[in-house]
């Protein structure tokens, strides 16, 4: 088995395309890189910097969906990075029937209704960042969270390429496209910083390359918005002679 190998340093601010107009799903185009059929591209991430500019709350967990006095009522919270009294205080200026606490001894959160019982629907998709289940209905026009306040919505950041990589995900079982898994140890606001210290590789079955889209998302695959901030990352290929 021979390798060869050559790096790739790509920055998201000199990318070709960016799809939906998000810094955070970008396509370079490169020069025809094409090797002999008995041979296979590995690629890895050699190492990946990015600023924390995603917000907790956005797109994908910002609506309030609930039905009182057989209405149903939406409300949208501000995409931002919010903490427990910023949720409260926009949270009570939008549901003008409602009181809202948090115990901060359980983490949980507690709506109570001036004049109806009320229903949360699992049309909302904040439930699990106030901490309830779906199709949660009240009590003497009272509701407490079932499980806890999660304002960290997001585990990991997940790096996908256009190049099968054939990595297993349970969740998205055909999805082959990603190449890593990032954990977020950064508080908002700072860096987040990567380097594959295990120098693990994925085999990407071709011999032929002649562009790179690099999408971001978090753990349930939706694509970050990063809200205009640039990442770098350098990744590494290496040629390697496949030997049946």
């Amino acid at each position: 088995m021979s390798i060869e190998s050559f790096q790739l340093h790509l920055s998201s601010s000199c990318a070709d395309a960016y799809n939906n107009g998000l810094t955070s799903d970008c396509e370079f185009y490169l020069p025809q890189i094409e090797i002999p059929s008995n041979f296979h591209i590995h690629v890895s991430i050699e190492n990946f910097c990015m600023p924390y500019s995603f917000y907790n709350v956005n797109l994908n967990n910002n609506s309030l969906t609930y039905l009182e006095n057989n209405t149903a009522y939406t409300i949208t919270i501000t995409n931002g990075n919010h903490n427990i009294n910023s949720i409260i205080t926009e949270l009570m200026s939008k549901m003008t029937r409602f009181t809202i606490t948090y115990n901060s001894v359980t983490n949980k959160m507690t709506f109570v209704n001036s004049l109806y019982d009320f229903t949360f629907s699992s049309l909302s998709n904040c439930l699990s960042l106030l901490g309830f289940s779906s199709n949660l209905s009240s009590s003497s026009k009272t509701l407490t969270s079932d499980k806890v306040v999660n304002l960290c919505p997001y585990r990991c950041i997940c790096i996908h390429t256009n190049l099968k990589t054939f990595s297993i995900n349970k969740k998205y079982s055909n999805n082959t496209t990603l190449l890593a898994s990032i954990p977020i140890n950064s508080a908002p606001n700072s860096i987040i910083v990567y380097e594959n210290k295990n120098n693990f590789k994925s085999n990407t079955f071709t011999n032929n390359i002649s562009n790179i889209r690099i999408k971001l998302t978090d753990h349930d695959f939706n694509t970050l918005d990063l809200n205009g901030q640039h990442w770098t990352i350098t990744l590494q290929f290496d040629i390697v002679d496949f030997v049946f």
